[in-house]
């Protein structure tokens, strides 16, 4: 075996999902399997976790050492910061991940702990890491110009969003420092039926509006959908708008041919812009958005975005950040 590095200790094996005939499990339930998973990690029964644990061709000796360096280079967890899970299709199978950031005795940064598995309690996935840091900023304190407003509507769940990396892995990205993902998420789940196709999917082909007066600057429209859980490259998709002021709105992973704006359009505030899809690197349909300083994705620096005004469990924010876990929708 490859010895653990200090930055990263990880366990992966082959990835499974739960079978084309099994009955999907709720939220709680995960939750259940993955706080067991870990209670037996931190209390020394490994002789439980190892049965559940996919490649057997890691031994419980190999789980005895592993757990005994994490230990000596991490500590013991001292504060448990965010629980949650995901559940998402790959290969045409339903995966559930519980991922638990919280703080250790001797780690300067968060800790991540992630078990993926299936409804079996069969684990492909284990793995103990430390958070990196967040993108270097010259913005942490910039005040948006434009007056912007979420990209939908309706009510929509933000995936990802918020300045550190507890909140948002985008954070990690110069150009996408502040940047957000939605979806629509009912129960836990964000597909109907077994989620293997895009139409499964709440969000896929709802609108994606302006989230601000501008110019557009930029369109791509012709990039095919992926196949759920199948990633692609680049932002797919993708609409820029030059607000005027050094400010760039980059909304990515529309629907092929579903943009209804051209370079050159002046838009305003909340007009339609075009359906939600899944293109470029995204595995799933939702849409992704950020703030930045150039038209090109890539050169320009990341800013923060405050919205206008929204609602979050029906209270008026304004001029405020949505964080991750958040339901929000426009005012």
């Amino acid at each position: 075996m490859k010895p653990f590095c200090l930055l990263l200790v990880l366990f992966l094996s082959c990835q499974r999902g739960t079978p084309d005939n099994a009955a999907l499990m709720t939220n709680d339930e995960v939750f259940q399997y993955a706080h067991q998973f870990v209670r037996w990690f931190y209390n020394d029964q490994l002789d439980s976790l190892i049965q559940h644990i996919n490649n057997k061709n890691f031994t419980l000796d190999d789980l005895k050492r592993f757990k005994a360096q994490a230990e000596d280079q991490l500590g013991k967890e001292e504060e448990l910061l965010f629980d949650r899970n995901f559940i998402y299709v790959k290969d045409g199978k339903t995966n559930y991940e519980n991922i638990r950031d919280c703080r250790f005795s001797r780690s300067a940064r968060p800790v991540r702990i992630l078990f993926g598995f299936d409804n079996q309690q069969t684990i492909y996935k284990f793995e103990v890491s430390i958070l990196p840091r967040e993108a270097h900023t010259t913005h942490i304190n910039y005040q948006t110009k434009t007056k912007l407003k979420l990209p939908f509507e309706g009510e929509w769940y933000v995936a990802s969003g918020g300045r550190t990396v507890l909140h948002n892995g985008h954070a990690i990205s110069a150009n996408q420092r502040f940047a957000y993902d939605f979806l629509i998420k009912k129960e836990g789940y964000t597909f109907r039926n077994d989620g293997k196709y895009n139409e499964d999917y709440f969000c896929f082909e709802k609108n994606v509006v302006a989230p601000g007066k501008g110019r557009v600057f930029k369109v791509i429209n012709h990039i095919e959908e992926n196949e759920v859980g199948k990633l692609g490259e680049g932002d797919g998709n993708t609409v820029v708008i030059d607000h005027g002021n050094g400010e760039y709105s980059v909304i990515a992973h529309f629907k092929k041919g579903s943009i209804v704006v051209e370079v050159g359009d002046e838009v305003n505030s909340g007009q339609f812009l075009g359906l939600c899809g899944n293109s470029g690197r995204s595995f799933q349909p939702h849409i992704h958005y950020h703030l930045q300083t150039m038209p090109e994705n890539g050169p320009g620096e990341g800013l923060p975005l405050q919205f206008a005004s929204y609602k979050l469990d029906s209270i008026r924010h304004e001029n405020s950040e949505p964080t991750w876990g958040q339901r929000i929708r426009n005012q």
